[in-house]
């Protein structure tokens, strides 16, 4: 007996288990004397003791019932059934040991095998067991059972009837107990598998009931219905044995007994050998009903497996296949799909070189035959734009290998992005091993600083160029790198390094690390600070003489640090605190300056007018303003204070405080006051005597206001008022009408030209920087002037004639000012009519497209073309863009006409595509005065999705100047054109104030080099070093370039020297409509860009 069943049986505890015991041992009696009955019933001729099999089935359902209480009710059992009192002790004890060995074995054997509910089904397994259950356990039983002394016959005889009644009770109970469980009992309970269950359990009894009463051998045909019905499943079959079974058994009874005929009469002996042979029938179906449903379960069990294998490698972040040993696929993942764009039907089956081409797969071969051999294989693969990290694992038993790539193209782009950054950095870099400390890696940079190139500083030691590096011991280099992580001081090394020429100079050195995987090395970022090193010194003597200024000034002036300390104070805050310098050292601000705000002010603010208390107990009006003071990097080491004594304009200031017809913000007139005074003015003019109006628009204000705050924004029109009142005499008027117009009186011209010269200072006033809380702020402004009495006499005619000229000082560049003149008058009508028709030639169809190529030079190819907007006016003449663009921006029409444009285009060029002509990308220029980046993003989705034509064939042009003045705008546009395959360009490069900051913080396709620079070649050498500039820019960033404006020969010659080999203009080609466009396209060999050309890997993704 195994370790495990000696535990199982030392483990048992009788106390606990005895109410069990004694229930069992009644209930086995009640079976046993069922038996026996129905012997007696049966006249002998049917043998079956079903006690046994019912204490097995039991342990069967219940696994974790042990073992010895069953042995013991199987004893105790035996011995309630023979009655009590015992005449003879001796055949009731030995049968009861015969039951115990029957149990006992079974039990044993049937969990040695692991046969039950519990346990994994396995086929073999249950036919094992129902042969351990029905042949050997019951042969053990009857082997002590024969030797009771029974009036049945010889040892052999009580033998074979004892074993075959204990195999009959075995054979009829356990298939049950085996096949049944809770779920399938439910549904043979209800609907069609009840049903089924009850069809099948009337036919096999009817086909039984008439093969017995009917037929002289009818034990074949009882099998036949058992046979069909073993395919519905086991616990099916089971039922249906016991049913048929017992029919038999009813059936021979009675016949028998007479009441049913016998074909061989009652006495026939066959009767009495007819249940065993109902048992041998029903062998047959019972093994194929095993058979099927391990069948099924093993089908179900693959199913599930394969399955989850589906699952497993659908979930792997690899592309994963199976390729057989004729090369061709057996399976393949979902990411293996994706990534070929194909489906498994045109995958699974089919040969590498219909996946990948021809040219991969045969580069793939030598390892694919190396892998059928038994070889495993990894390596690198390059296909298309990717390179791939390939493993090939072979299949042993069934042949074919299993194939898992991995994407590593960020790897080398990584690497190549690295050497890029390492080259593009402004100091040396030096990479270097961190054990050898020789040198790995160096930028040109370095080869600059040390003046030797490249191959006499690789491989050899720092310190032979940075003097007393070896001395850093690793410790310190480890102290540094900690320190340089954690932003602490004394993460800079100062060390002196040596050029080839002998020259000694200082330099700062920085330590990074540089971790690929468990590889270290180091990178030393080396600074000459030999310039610096003067810079400090004249920093200092610069200290020392603004000390000596600072003691100079009028002004009191107090530094702090951070805890709001005092640490030095100028004499005239000395004065105006009165307070020494050694008392006020030391003392918090708020005991030095005592400020008290009587407007209100929070106390914090930077700058403003307050009551000073000094000590002697005097009071001061005074203006103050606090300013943080940071150090090299940025961080708050304290502040300084200023302290103005402003009593005297204080109290003017207060004197005027009861005037209510006064702008809130800027303290200027306002709109009531100016008209009294206009009002006045005009009915006291003199003759020959002139006065003016002047409209003031500030420039660009709504970008400081959305950029930096109504705060701020407030603050400029202070200074500007502040400014504006300085400009003029102190008999005219400033007065501020809302948001930032201004509005002056000017009233005592001697000669109308005064107006102009005015209006010249205070543009030159208000242009001027602002400082706004540590910015420059920069506005400009545009005036517009009205004389009277000569353009009008009464305040309405006046201001609109001020107006209508500073609308047209505005739209001739701004920044300046502007007579009212009568042709002013008219041109404003115009404005209005044209505004009015231009509304209704978006809606009637007034506007066409032509069409101006890009020439590839010098082969004359046409690259490309670019679309512009024309209206044609519904008398028949074609407005010029330059005077409808303006105002479709003004009005918020552009919005429409983008759209429009967008479409046609997409359009037209999709209609050239389908006609055969070559797919060349088209151009259109967005304009940026009013947009909305979700909205255009979305319009060129639409306008793509409507025409059909690829992203990539589309070109998105925007102005670099509306760019720049919409920054954060443009940044989210920029990056939803790309998103969607649509290649950007900048037009007009060149005239932005930022360009080469915008070109390094988005990725564009094309950059157009403004026409402006291009006509001055190939003379000006200022144009030229321009346009060298900006190819150089270029190349560097992977940008296309076009020449816009070409209209000579030499322009072209000049550009085409400098490298510039796409060019657009009047030379090469003039805007023509469409019809004249195909003609030129059918007429002249095309060179279209291949779609990667100027995409990225994300862009490429997108737009398939």
């Amino acid at each position: 007996m195994s370790a495990r069943a000696v535990s199982r049986w030392e483990s048992l505890d009788l106390g606990t288990t005895l109410p069990h015991v004694v229930v069992g041992s009644v209930l086995f009696a009640f079976a046993a004397m069922i038996a026996l009955a129905l012997g007696r019933v049966t006249g002998g001729t049917t043998s079956l003791w079903i006690a046994n099999a019912l204490i097995v089935g039991y342990a069967l359902r219940v696994p974790t019932a042990r073992i010895l209480p069953l042995v013991a009710i199987a004893f105790f059992g035996t011995l309630l059934s023979a009655g009590y009192p015992w005449r003879d002790w001796v055949p009731i004890v030995t049968a009861g040991t015969a039951n115990v060995v029957e149990v006992a074995i079974a039990l044993v054997l049937l969990r040695r095998l692991r046969v039950g509910v519990d346990a994994a089904p396995d086929g073999a397994r249950v036919l094992a067991g129902l042969a351990i259950a029905v042949a050997l356990a019951p042969a053990a039983g009857a082997f002590v059972g024969a030797w009771v002394p029974l009036p049945i016959g010889v040892w052999s005889g009580q033998f074979l009837r004892w074993y075959c009644a204990d195999a009959f009770g075995m054979f009829v109970a356990l298939p049950f107990a085996w096949s049944y469980t809770r779920e399938e009992g439910r549904e043979l309970l209800r609907g069609r598998r009840g049903a089924e269950l009850a069809a099948c359990a009337v036919a096999s009894m009817a086909v039984a009931y008439v093969a017995v009463s009917q037929l002289r051998h009818p034990y074949a045909i009882i099998a036949l219905p058992l046979l069909l019905v073993a395919t519905r499943g086991a616990l099916v079959t089971s039922i249906c044995n016991v049913l048929v079974i017992a029919t038999v058994i009813t059936v021979t009874t009675l016949q028998q007994h007479g009441v049913l005929a016998s074909s061989n009469g009652p006495d026939d002996p066959a009767l009495q050998l007819a249940w065993f042979q109902a048992c041998v029938s029903a062998v047959g179906p019972l093994v194929v009903a095993v058979l099927t449903a391990d069948r099924d379960r093993e089908r179900e069990r693959s199913q599930r497996t394969a399955e989850r294998l589906q699952v497993i490698a659908d979930s792997l972040p690899a592309y994963v296949a199976e390729l057989g040993p004729d090369l061709r696929y057996r399976f393949a993942n979902r990411k293996y799909f994706s990534w070929l764009g194909k489906t498994p039907e045109e995958l699974i089956g089919h040969m590498p070189a219909e996946a990948l081409g021809e040219a991969a797969a045969e580069r793939a071969r030598p390892h694919m035959e190396r892998a059928l051999t038994g070889e495993p294989q990894h390596f690198e693969f390059e296909l298309g734009d990717q390179r791939l990290d390939v493993f090939y694992e072979p299949l042993a038993h069934s042949g074919g290998f299993v194939l898992m790539a991995h994407d590593v193209t960020w790897r080398y782009e990584a690497e190549r992005r690295f050497r890029h950054l390492l080259e593009s950095a402004p100091d040396a870099m030096v990479l270097f091993d961190p054990t050898t400390r020789r040198i790995l890696l160096v930028n040109h940079q370095a080869e600059l600083m040390f003046g030797r190139p490249r191959a006499e500083l690789l491989d050899h030691r720092v310190a032979e160029f940075v003097e007393g590096f070896d001395r850093i011991d690793p410790r310190a280099v480890r102290d540094h790198l900690d320190a340089r992580a954690s932003r602490t001081q004394g993460d800079v090394l100062e060390l002196q390094a040596m050029h080839a020429g002998g020259l000694h100079f200082p330099v700062d050195v920085v330590l990074s690390e540089l971790r690929a995987g468990d590889d270290v090395q180091l990178v030393a970022a080396i600074r000459d600070v030999s310039a610096r090193r003067r810079t400090e010194r004249a920093l200092q003597e610069e200290r020392e003489r603004a000390q000596v200024t600072l003691n100079s000034i009028g002004d009191a002036v107090v530094t702090y640090d951070t805890a709001r300390t005092v640490t030095s104070l100028n004499p005239i805050a000395e004065a105006m605190t009165g307070l020494i310098r050694e008392r006020a050292i030391g003392l918090s601000m708020d005991e030095v300056i005592r400020l008290h705000h009587t407007e209100g002010r929070p106390g914090d603010s930077r700058e403003g007018a307050a009551l000073l208390k000094r000590h002697d107990g005097q009071e001061l009006h005074v203006e103050y303003a606090h300013s943080p003071i940071s150090d090299a990097d940025g961080r708050v080491i304290g502040g300084v204070t200023v302290l103005r004594d402003v009593s005297e304009v204080r109290a003017m200031a207060e004197r005027m405080s009861h005037l209510a017809q006064h702008d809130y913000l800027t303290g200027l007139p306002n709109r009531v006051l100016l008209q009294d005074r206009l009002s006045q003015s005009i009915h006291q003019i003199g003759h020959g005597a002139h006065g003016a109006v002047l409209f003031v628009d500030l420039d660009f204000f709504k970008t400081i206001n959305d950029s930096l705050g109504h705060q701020a924004g407030d603050r400029v029109l202070q200074e500007v008022a502040r400014r504006l009142a300085g400009v003029v005499d102190a008999e005219d008027t400033v007065s501020r009408q809302g948001g930032d117009e201004f509005v002056l009186l000017l009233t005592r011209l001697t000669d109308p030209s005064d107006a102009a010269r005015v209006a010249e200072r205070l543009i030159a006033a208000i242009e001027a920087p602002i400082e706004i809380e540590d910015r420059a702020l920069h506005v400009s402004a545009s005036v517009g002037i009205a004389l009277f009495p000569e353009d009008g006499q009464d305040i309405r005619t006046l201001t609109k004639q001020a107006d209508t000229a500073l609308y047209h000082a505005k739209q001739s560049g701004r920044s300046r000012y502007s007579y009212f003149t009568a042709v002013m008058s008219e041109r404003a009508d115009q404005r209005l009519r044209l505004e009015s028709e231009l509304r209704t030639a978006v809606t009637d169809g007034q506007l066409f497209l032509v069409y101006q190529p890009k020439f590839r030079l010098p082969d004359q190819t046409i690259s490309g073309m670019e679309a512009l907007v024309r209206w044609r006016h519904r008398d028949g003449h074609v407005v010029p863009p330059g005077d409808f663009i303006p105002v479709a921006e003004e009005t918020g029409l552009i919005t429409s006409i983008d759209e429009w444009v967008l479409r046609e285009a997409c359009r037209q060029n999709r209609a050239w595509i389908d006609a055969g002509l070559p797919a060349l990308p088209i151009a259109v220029n967005l304009s940026l005065a009013r947009f909305d980046p979700a909205r255009i993003v979305n319009g060129i989705a639409r306008a793509l999705s409507d025409s059909g034509l690829a992203p990539w064939l589309l070109e998105v042009e925007l102005t670099e100047s509306q760019m720049l003045d919409h920054s954060e705008r443009a940044s989210h546009l920029i990056q939803g054109i790309r998103k969607l395959g649509v290649r950007v360009s900048v037009d007009d490069f060149g005239t932005g104030y930022s360009s080469l900051g915008y070109l390094t913080r988005h990725r564009f396709d094309a950059i157009k080099i403004d026409r402006s620079f291009v006509q001055g070649l190939p003379r000006e050498p200022g144009q030229k070093a321009v346009v060298e500039a900006i190819l150089g820019m270029a190349r560097a960033l992977d940008y296309r370039v076009v020449g816009e404006g070409v209209e000579t020969d030499e322009q072209a010659e000049a550009l085409l020297a400098l490298g510039c080999h796409e060019m657009q203009g009047f030379l090469l080609g003039r805007p023509i409509p469409a019809p004249d466009m195909e003609r030129r396209l059918r007429e002249t060999s095309a060179a279209p860009l291949s779609p990667s050309a100027h995409l990225d890997a994300a862009t490429l993704e997108a737009s398939k």
